[in-house]
């Protein structure tokens, strides 16, 4: 009883933690996507002695690129009853979920 009762809390646990990688993993690209697109603009109206246009063009080309990488990685995923299994292209992987023979449960 009490093995099973691990099992279940490690379950649990596993999936919380890949439910904080996969928020890490979405907010990591976004933040690089809009943060290279703002100091890409900036060195461009800086470098160009222009106003601010570079800097809104290549910003809103980063959040463009932003949501594109994040439905990327939505896309690739497959969400089930026990949460979400990646697939290998992902990057992300299913390292807790471990199939044990002896669960007959």
């Amino acid at each position: 009883m009490k093995k099973q009762t691990d099992r279940n809390q490690r379950s649990e646990l596993a999936q919380t933690m890949r439910y904080l990688s996969l928020v890490g993993h979405l907010g990591l690209v976004m933040i690089f996507s809009v943060g290279g697109g703002l100091i890409a603009g900036l060195f461009m109206d800086r470098w160009l002695e222009t106003k601010a246009i570079f800097t809104v063009l290549l910003l809103l080309v980063g959040v463009g690129s932003g949501f594109t990488g994040i439905y990327q990685v939505i896309s690739k995923m497959e969400f089930s009853s026990k949460g979400f299994n990646n697939d290998e292209k992902s990057g992300i992987n299913d390292a807790y979920h471990e199939d044990d023979p002896d669960d007959s449960n």
